[in-house]
Protein backbone atom coordinates (compact mmCIF):
# COMPACT_ATOMS: atom_id res chain seq x y z
CA UNK A 1 0.00 0.00 0.00
CA UNK A 2 2.55 2.42 1.22
CA UNK A 3 4.28 2.06 -2.20
CA UNK A 4 1.33 2.24 -4.47
CA UNK A 5 0.57 6.03 -2.35
CA UNK A 6 4.08 6.85 -3.17
CA UNK A 7 3.72 6.40 -6.59
CA UNK A 8 0.59 8.12 -6.89
CA UNK A 9 2.34 11.01 -5.39
CA UNK A 10 4.66 11.21 -7.58
CA UNK A 11 2.48 11.00 -10.45
CA UNK A 12 0.28 13.76 -8.77
CA UNK A 13 2.80 16.10 -8.06
CA UNK A 14 4.26 15.57 -11.85
CA UNK A 15 8.02 14.81 -11.12
CA UNK A 16 9.83 11.99 -12.44
CA UNK A 17 13.10 10.52 -10.25
CA UNK A 18 16.48 12.14 -10.72
CA UNK A 19 19.28 10.52 -12.31
CA UNK A 20 22.37 10.79 -10.85
CA UNK A 21 25.82 10.94 -12.77
CA UNK A 22 27.41 7.07 -13.33
CA UNK A 23 30.29 6.59 -11.64
CA UNK A 24 32.77 3.67 -12.77
CA UNK A 25 33.81 3.04 -9.43
CA UNK A 26 30.86 3.45 -7.07
CA UNK A 27 27.90 1.18 -7.79
CA UNK A 28 24.63 3.70 -9.13
CA UNK A 29 22.33 4.43 -6.66
CA UNK A 30 19.13 2.52 -5.91
CA UNK A 31 16.02 3.51 -8.31
CA UNK A 32 14.18 6.00 -6.19
CA UNK A 33 10.21 7.24 -5.41
CA UNK A 34 9.34 10.39 -4.43
CA UNK A 35 12.80 11.23 -2.43
CA UNK A 36 15.49 12.16 -4.92
CA UNK A 37 13.86 13.87 -7.62
CA UNK A 38 13.87 17.20 -9.46
CA UNK A 39 12.21 19.01 -11.77
CA UNK A 40 13.87 18.63 -15.36
CA UNK A 41 14.29 22.27 -16.85
CA UNK A 42 11.77 23.70 -18.93
CA UNK A 43 9.19 21.30 -17.99
CA UNK A 44 6.98 23.95 -15.79
CA UNK A 45 4.22 25.06 -17.67
CA UNK A 46 2.61 28.68 -17.06
CA UNK A 47 0.36 27.89 -15.08
CA UNK A 48 2.88 26.55 -12.30
CA UNK A 49 4.82 29.53 -12.33
CA UNK A 50 1.17 32.06 -11.93
CA UNK A 51 0.29 30.28 -9.28
CA UNK A 52 3.97 30.33 -7.73
CA UNK A 53 3.82 34.35 -8.04
CA UNK A 54 0.30 34.54 -6.62
CA UNK A 55 2.00 32.78 -3.26
CA UNK A 56 5.17 34.32 -3.56
CA UNK A 57 2.88 38.05 -3.78
CA UNK A 58 0.84 36.47 -0.46
CA UNK A 59 3.81 35.44 1.00
CA UNK A 60 5.82 38.82 0.53
CA UNK A 61 2.72 40.72 1.79
CA UNK A 62 2.44 39.14 4.45
CA UNK A 63 5.95 39.75 5.42
CA UNK A 64 6.00 43.64 4.64
CA UNK A 65 2.60 44.24 6.25
CA UNK A 66 3.06 45.69 9.92
CA UNK A 67 1.09 43.35 11.84
CA UNK A 68 0.51 45.89 15.53
CA UNK A 69 2.62 42.88 17.92
CA UNK A 70 5.26 44.16 20.59
CA UNK A 71 5.15 47.39 19.95
CA UNK A 72 8.80 48.32 21.25
CA UNK A 73 12.13 47.63 20.79
CA UNK A 74 13.40 44.63 21.98
CA UNK A 75 16.97 43.96 24.00
CA UNK A 76 18.97 42.65 20.90
CA UNK A 77 17.63 44.97 19.05
CA UNK A 78 18.81 47.93 20.93
CA UNK A 79 22.27 46.28 20.93
CA UNK A 80 22.10 45.60 17.30
CA UNK A 81 21.31 49.45 16.95
CA UNK A 82 24.45 50.40 18.50
CA UNK A 83 26.66 48.43 16.51
CA UNK A 84 24.67 49.66 13.36
CA UNK A 85 25.09 53.51 13.91
CA UNK A 86 28.89 52.95 15.33
CA UNK A 87 29.26 51.58 11.45
CA UNK A 88 27.74 53.74 9.81
CA UNK A 89 29.59 56.49 11.11
CA UNK A 90 32.81 55.24 11.96
CA UNK A 91 32.95 53.40 8.69
CA UNK A 92 34.07 49.65 8.12
CA UNK A 93 38.07 50.56 9.21
CA UNK A 94 36.94 51.55 12.70
CA UNK A 95 35.11 47.30 13.02
CA UNK A 96 38.89 46.89 15.41
CA UNK A 97 37.97 49.76 17.01
CA UNK A 98 34.42 48.70 17.87
CA UNK A 99 35.67 45.19 18.68
CA UNK A 100 38.43 46.47 21.47
CA UNK A 101 35.54 48.83 22.73
CA UNK A 102 33.36 45.58 23.42
CA UNK A 103 35.93 43.62 24.98
CA UNK A 104 36.48 45.87 27.49
CA UNK A 105 32.52 46.60 28.39
CA UNK A 106 32.33 43.09 28.21
CA UNK A 107 35.22 42.76 30.78
CA UNK A 108 33.56 45.18 33.35
CA UNK A 109 29.98 43.86 33.87
CA UNK A 110 28.47 40.44 34.42
CA UNK A 111 25.97 40.66 32.31
CA UNK A 112 26.24 39.52 28.68
CA UNK A 113 26.42 41.61 25.38
CA UNK A 114 25.40 40.38 21.70
CA UNK A 115 29.14 40.41 20.09
CA UNK A 116 30.05 42.54 16.92
CA UNK A 117 31.37 39.51 14.83
CA UNK A 118 27.47 38.90 13.86
CA UNK A 119 28.77 41.17 11.02
CA UNK A 120 26.83 40.52 7.93
CA UNK A 121 23.58 41.67 9.94
CA UNK A 122 24.67 44.50 11.03
CA UNK A 123 26.86 45.71 7.79
CA UNK A 124 24.04 45.05 5.91
CA UNK A 125 21.75 47.09 8.26
CA UNK A 126 24.26 49.96 7.87
CA UNK A 127 24.61 49.73 4.32
CA UNK A 128 20.42 50.52 4.04
CA UNK A 129 20.70 52.91 6.37
CA UNK A 130 22.85 54.86 4.37
CA UNK A 131 21.17 53.96 1.19
CA UNK A 132 17.97 55.21 2.62
CA UNK A 133 18.29 57.40 5.54
CA UNK A 134 21.43 59.12 4.40
CA UNK A 135 22.43 61.68 7.13
CA UNK A 136 19.75 61.40 9.44
CA UNK A 137 20.58 61.93 13.18
CA UNK A 138 20.86 59.13 15.35
CA UNK A 139 18.11 59.34 18.24
CA UNK A 140 17.41 57.24 21.32
CA UNK A 141 14.37 55.21 21.07
CA UNK A 142 12.13 56.46 24.41
CA UNK A 143 8.90 56.61 22.75
CA UNK A 144 6.58 54.76 20.49
CA UNK A 145 6.18 57.44 18.04
CA UNK A 146 10.30 57.08 18.16
CA UNK A 147 10.22 53.29 17.50
CA UNK A 148 8.30 53.61 14.21
CA UNK A 149 10.28 56.62 12.86
CA UNK A 150 13.56 55.49 14.34
CA UNK A 151 16.04 55.19 10.57
CA UNK A 152 18.44 52.67 12.38
CA UNK A 153 15.35 50.75 13.32
CA UNK A 154 13.88 50.87 10.45
CA UNK A 155 16.97 49.72 8.50
CA UNK A 156 17.35 46.96 10.84
CA UNK A 157 13.48 45.77 10.42
CA UNK A 158 13.70 46.19 6.61
CA UNK A 159 16.81 43.76 6.19
CA UNK A 160 14.88 41.38 8.43
CA UNK A 161 11.80 41.69 6.42
CA UNK A 162 14.32 41.52 3.26
CA UNK A 163 15.84 38.39 3.84
CA UNK A 164 12.27 36.21 5.05
CA UNK A 165 10.90 37.02 1.39
CA UNK A 166 14.69 35.69 0.50
CA UNK A 167 13.80 32.82 2.68
CA UNK A 168 10.46 32.08 0.81
CA UNK A 169 12.31 31.90 -2.53
CA UNK A 170 14.83 30.04 -2.09
CA UNK A 171 12.83 27.52 -0.16
CA UNK A 172 10.70 27.52 -3.47
CA UNK A 173 13.17 26.86 -5.42
CA UNK A 174 14.50 24.31 -2.93
CA UNK A 175 11.24 22.28 -2.49
CA UNK A 176 10.80 22.41 -6.69
CA UNK A 177 14.59 20.60 -7.61
CA UNK A 178 13.55 17.98 -4.30
CA UNK A 179 10.29 17.22 -4.85
CA UNK A 180 9.25 19.02 -8.14
CA UNK A 181 6.58 21.55 -9.12
CA UNK A 182 3.26 20.57 -6.65
CA UNK A 183 5.84 20.26 -3.87
CA UNK A 184 7.39 23.71 -4.61
CA UNK A 185 3.89 25.39 -4.76
CA UNK A 186 2.64 23.40 -1.65
CA UNK A 187 5.78 23.66 0.28
CA UNK A 188 5.94 27.49 -0.70
CA UNK A 189 2.12 28.19 0.67
CA UNK A 190 3.24 26.52 4.27
CA UNK A 191 6.52 28.89 4.32
CA UNK A 192 4.03 31.99 3.09
CA UNK A 193 2.32 31.36 6.65
CA UNK A 194 4.77 29.93 8.97
CA UNK A 195 4.63 31.73 12.45
CA UNK A 196 8.26 31.71 12.88
CA UNK A 197 8.85 33.22 9.87
CA UNK A 198 6.15 36.05 10.40
CA UNK A 199 7.69 37.17 13.36
CA UNK A 200 11.12 37.53 12.38
CA UNK A 201 10.06 39.71 9.64
CA UNK A 202 8.33 42.15 11.87
CA UNK A 203 11.68 42.62 14.40
CA UNK A 204 15.38 43.65 13.67
CA UNK A 205 16.58 40.10 14.92
CA UNK A 206 19.25 38.14 12.88
CA UNK A 207 17.53 34.85 13.54
CA UNK A 208 15.37 35.28 10.52
CA UNK A 209 18.60 36.73 8.90
CA UNK A 210 20.45 33.92 9.42
CA UNK A 211 18.00 31.11 8.40
CA UNK A 212 18.64 32.66 4.62
CA UNK A 213 21.84 31.25 4.67
CA UNK A 214 21.60 28.10 6.64
CA UNK A 215 18.48 27.15 4.41
CA UNK A 216 20.64 28.60 1.21
CA UNK A 217 23.78 26.08 2.48
CA UNK A 218 21.47 23.00 2.36
CA UNK A 219 20.24 23.63 -0.69
CA UNK A 220 23.40 24.21 -2.68
CA UNK A 221 25.00 21.15 -0.44
CA UNK A 222 22.04 18.85 -2.28
CA UNK A 223 22.71 20.41 -5.81
CA UNK A 224 26.73 19.72 -5.48
CA UNK A 225 25.67 16.01 -4.34
CA UNK A 226 24.00 15.46 -7.53
CA UNK A 227 26.46 18.04 -9.77
CA UNK A 228 29.09 16.12 -9.90
CA UNK A 229 32.55 19.11 -9.40
CA UNK A 230 30.05 21.83 -11.08
CA UNK A 231 32.27 25.09 -10.44
CA UNK A 232 29.23 27.46 -9.93
CA UNK A 233 27.43 25.33 -7.61
CA UNK A 234 30.79 24.94 -5.43
CA UNK A 235 31.03 28.65 -5.69
CA UNK A 236 27.73 29.44 -4.36
CA UNK A 237 27.96 26.67 -1.75
CA UNK A 238 31.50 27.72 -0.46
CA UNK A 239 30.54 31.66 -0.93
CA UNK A 240 26.86 30.71 1.34
CA UNK A 241 29.44 29.29 4.09
CA UNK A 242 31.29 32.08 4.13
CA UNK A 243 28.63 34.43 4.80
CA UNK A 244 26.91 32.18 7.12
CA UNK A 245 29.91 32.42 9.09
CA UNK A 246 30.19 35.97 9.18
CA UNK A 247 26.54 35.99 10.59
CA UNK A 248 26.09 34.39 13.46
CA UNK A 249 28.40 31.99 15.71
CA UNK A 250 25.12 29.36 15.40
CA UNK A 251 27.06 28.83 12.19
CA UNK A 252 29.11 26.30 13.81
CA UNK A 253 26.58 24.21 14.14
CA UNK A 254 24.94 24.61 11.00
CA UNK A 255 27.93 23.68 9.33
CA UNK A 256 29.45 20.46 11.79
CA UNK A 257 25.44 19.35 10.94
CA UNK A 258 26.22 19.43 6.86
CA UNK A 259 29.36 17.82 8.08
CA UNK A 260 27.45 15.04 9.13
CA UNK A 261 24.80 15.08 6.43
CA UNK A 262 27.91 15.01 3.59
CA UNK A 263 28.80 11.57 5.80
CA UNK A 264 25.56 9.88 5.89
CA UNK A 265 25.34 11.03 2.11
CA UNK A 266 28.60 9.63 0.93
CA UNK A 267 27.08 6.16 2.64
CA UNK A 268 23.79 5.97 2.48
CA UNK A 269 24.40 6.88 -1.75
CA UNK A 270 22.25 9.93 -1.93
CA UNK A 271 24.80 11.65 -4.51
CA UNK A 272 28.12 11.86 -5.25
CA UNK A 273 30.66 13.12 -2.46
CA UNK A 274 34.17 14.33 -4.54
CA UNK A 275 37.25 16.10 -3.19
CA UNK A 276 36.15 19.45 -4.13
CA UNK A 277 33.30 19.09 -2.47
CA UNK A 278 34.98 18.43 0.72
CA UNK A 279 37.73 21.25 0.32
CA UNK A 280 34.93 23.47 -0.53
CA UNK A 281 32.98 22.69 2.79
CA UNK A 282 36.51 23.54 4.54
CA UNK A 283 37.59 26.84 2.50
CA UNK A 284 33.84 28.70 2.54
CA UNK A 285 34.07 28.35 6.75
CA UNK A 286 37.67 29.38 6.81
CA UNK A 287 37.18 32.58 4.81
CA UNK A 288 34.54 33.72 6.54
CA UNK A 289 35.90 32.83 9.68
CA UNK A 290 39.26 34.28 8.66
CA UNK A 291 37.53 38.11 7.96
CA UNK A 292 36.01 37.79 11.36
CA UNK A 293 38.96 37.91 12.91
CA UNK A 294 40.56 40.58 10.26
CA UNK A 295 37.04 43.02 11.42
CA UNK A 296 37.58 42.17 15.02
CA UNK A 297 41.24 43.52 14.74
CA UNK A 298 43.22 40.25 15.32
CA UNK A 299 43.08 36.74 16.57
CA UNK A 300 43.41 37.51 20.17
CA UNK A 301 40.29 40.06 19.95
CA UNK A 302 38.43 37.81 18.28
CA UNK A 303 39.32 34.99 20.95
CA UNK A 304 38.63 37.23 24.15
CA UNK A 305 34.92 38.04 22.48
CA UNK A 306 33.70 34.55 22.38
CA UNK A 307 35.81 33.52 25.13
CA UNK A 308 34.08 36.29 27.75
CA UNK A 309 30.79 35.86 25.48
CA UNK A 310 30.54 32.04 26.89
CA UNK A 311 31.35 33.03 30.13
CA UNK A 312 29.17 35.59 30.49
CA UNK A 313 26.48 34.07 28.91
CA UNK A 314 26.21 31.14 31.23
CA UNK A 315 25.75 33.55 34.34
CA UNK A 316 23.23 35.89 32.51
CA UNK A 317 19.63 35.49 34.63
CA UNK A 318 17.22 35.80 31.38
CA UNK A 319 19.14 33.15 29.49
CA UNK A 320 19.57 31.36 32.83
CA UNK A 321 15.50 31.56 33.26
CA UNK A 322 14.18 31.04 29.88
CA UNK A 323 17.57 29.32 27.29
CA UNK A 324 17.57 26.41 29.30
CA UNK A 325 15.11 22.69 29.25
CA UNK A 326 15.78 18.95 28.23
CA UNK A 327 17.00 17.78 25.08
CA UNK A 328 12.96 17.97 23.67
CA UNK A 329 12.55 21.44 24.46
CA UNK A 330 12.43 22.56 20.41
CA UNK A 331 10.17 19.89 20.35
CA UNK A 332 7.54 21.41 22.79
CA UNK A 333 8.43 24.67 20.98
CA UNK A 334 7.67 23.91 17.96
CA UNK A 335 4.21 21.82 18.81
CA UNK A 336 2.88 25.10 20.83
CA UNK A 337 4.12 27.33 17.27
CA UNK A 338 3.03 24.74 14.46
CA UNK A 339 1.37 21.48 15.77
CA UNK A 340 -0.33 20.81 12.72
CA UNK A 341 3.11 20.58 10.72
CA UNK A 342 5.49 19.15 13.43
CA UNK A 343 2.43 16.36 13.35
CA UNK A 344 2.87 15.79 10.07
CA UNK A 345 6.39 16.04 9.37
CA UNK A 346 7.25 13.41 12.14
CA UNK A 347 4.37 10.72 10.49
CA UNK A 348 6.56 11.32 7.19
CA UNK A 349 9.64 10.35 9.22
CA UNK A 350 8.36 7.25 10.35
CA UNK A 351 7.58 5.83 7.59
CA UNK A 352 10.31 7.01 5.39
CA UNK A 353 12.03 4.32 3.04
CA UNK A 354 15.87 4.63 2.14
CA UNK A 355 14.80 5.01 -1.66
CA UNK A 356 13.43 8.61 -0.63
CA UNK A 357 16.69 10.92 -0.69
CA UNK A 358 15.56 13.98 -0.46
CA UNK A 359 12.81 13.66 2.68
CA UNK A 360 15.97 11.36 4.28
CA UNK A 361 18.20 14.22 3.55
CA UNK A 362 16.13 17.09 4.78
CA UNK A 363 15.46 14.68 7.28
CA UNK A 364 19.18 14.27 8.14
CA UNK A 365 19.89 17.78 9.07
CA UNK A 366 16.97 18.84 11.30
CA UNK A 367 18.29 15.59 13.05
CA UNK A 368 22.05 16.74 13.11
CA UNK A 369 21.70 20.41 13.79
CA UNK A 370 19.21 19.30 16.57
CA UNK A 371 21.88 16.91 18.07
CA UNK A 372 24.29 20.56 18.49
CA UNK A 373 21.73 23.20 19.19
CA UNK A 374 19.77 20.44 22.06
CA UNK A 375 22.87 20.54 24.16
CA UNK A 376 23.78 24.43 24.33
CA UNK A 377 23.32 24.85 27.97
CA UNK A 378 20.97 28.18 28.75
CA UNK A 379 20.85 28.44 24.91
CA UNK A 380 17.45 26.70 23.71
CA UNK A 381 14.83 29.43 21.69
CA UNK A 382 12.47 29.13 19.18
CA UNK A 383 13.99 31.67 17.07
CA UNK A 384 16.89 29.69 16.42
CA UNK A 385 14.99 26.89 14.93
CA UNK A 386 13.82 28.77 11.85
CA UNK A 387 15.94 27.08 9.62
CA UNK A 388 13.88 24.08 9.93
CA UNK A 389 10.92 25.43 8.87
CA UNK A 390 11.03 24.62 5.09
CA UNK A 391 12.76 21.08 5.59
CA UNK A 392 9.66 20.54 8.42
CA UNK A 393 6.92 21.55 5.61
CA UNK A 394 8.41 19.81 3.08
CA UNK A 395 7.89 17.40 5.36
CA UNK A 396 4.59 17.86 6.52
CA UNK A 397 3.30 18.49 2.79
CA UNK A 398 4.43 14.98 1.37
CA UNK A 399 2.57 13.16 4.33
CA UNK A 400 -0.67 15.79 2.77
CA UNK A 401 0.19 13.92 -0.25
CA UNK A 402 0.38 10.53 0.89
CA UNK A 403 -3.03 11.07 2.77
CA UNK A 404 -5.07 12.52 -0.43
CA UNK A 405 -4.31 9.42 -2.40
CA UNK A 406 -6.88 7.85 -0.04
CA UNK A 407 -9.78 10.50 -1.99
CA UNK A 408 -10.88 9.51 -5.28
CA UNK A 409 -8.67 10.07 -7.83
CA UNK A 410 -10.85 13.34 -9.35
CA UNK A 411 -10.58 14.88 -5.99
CA UNK A 412 -7.05 14.32 -4.93
CA UNK A 413 -5.72 17.35 -6.10
CA UNK A 414 -8.34 19.92 -5.14
CA UNK A 415 -8.27 17.81 -1.58
CA UNK A 416 -4.81 18.59 -1.23
CA UNK A 417 -4.74 22.35 -2.31
CA UNK A 418 -7.92 22.23 0.06
CA UNK A 419 -5.93 21.02 2.89
CA UNK A 420 -3.31 23.47 2.39
CA UNK A 421 -5.29 26.18 2.34
CA UNK A 422 -6.38 25.26 5.66
CA UNK A 423 -3.16 24.52 7.16
CA UNK A 424 -2.25 28.05 6.12
CA UNK A 425 -5.51 29.59 7.10
CA UNK A 426 -4.64 27.98 10.83
CA UNK A 427 -0.33 28.86 10.87
CA UNK A 428 -1.78 32.32 10.19
CA UNK A 429 -4.24 32.21 13.28
CA UNK A 430 -1.04 31.00 15.46
CA UNK A 431 0.84 33.67 14.82
CA UNK A 432 -1.80 35.70 15.48
CA UNK A 433 -2.37 34.47 18.87
CA UNK A 434 1.41 33.82 19.27
CA UNK A 435 2.65 37.30 18.24
CA UNK A 436 0.17 39.76 17.98
CA UNK A 437 -2.59 39.32 20.44
CA UNK A 438 -0.15 38.38 22.73
CA UNK A 439 1.77 41.81 22.47
CA UNK A 440 4.06 42.51 26.03
CA UNK A 441 7.07 40.39 24.65
CA UNK A 442 8.67 39.14 21.49
CA UNK A 443 10.80 36.68 22.46
CA UNK A 444 9.85 33.36 20.97
CA UNK A 445 10.20 31.87 24.72
CA UNK A 446 8.26 28.63 25.77
CA UNK A 447 6.58 30.99 28.87
CA UNK A 448 5.26 33.25 26.26
CA UNK A 449 4.13 30.64 24.14
CA UNK A 450 1.84 28.98 27.31
CA UNK A 451 0.62 32.29 27.92
CA UNK A 452 -0.29 33.53 24.90
CA UNK A 453 -2.14 29.88 23.90
CA UNK A 454 -4.20 30.43 27.37
CA UNK A 455 -2.10 27.15 29.04
CA UNK A 456 -0.93 29.73 31.77
CA UNK A 457 -3.74 31.84 32.94
CA UNK A 458 -1.59 34.04 35.65
CA UNK A 459 0.52 36.60 34.01
CA UNK A 460 4.29 37.16 35.54
CA UNK A 461 4.88 40.77 36.08
CA UNK A 462 6.63 43.14 33.68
Amino acid sequence: MGSCLAKDLCAMIQTEPMKLAPDPQVPPPEPATCGPIATPPGTTGLRVWLALALILAVGIALRVMPWHGYPWIGFDENLYKVYVEKLDAQGLGAYPVISAEYVARQRATPKAFLPPTRFLYIFFSATWRATFYGDAKYQKVQTLEDVKTDPTLKSMRAISTLFTCLTLLVGAAFARRLAGDGAMLGVTALMACAPTQLHMAQHGLIDGFFAFWALTALWLLWENLQSTNNPRWLAAYGATLALMVMTKENAAFVTFALCCVIAIAHFARWGFVTRNLLLVTVIGPTVGLVALITLAGGVHVFVDIYQLLVSKAENLSYAIATGDGPWYRYIVDLLLASPLILLLAVSMVLQLRRTEHALLYVTAFIACSYVFMCNVKYGMNLRYANMWDMPLRLLAFTQLGLLTTRLPQRWIQPGLCLVVAGLCAFDLHQYQVLFVNFDRDYEMITTNLLYALKILKLMPPN
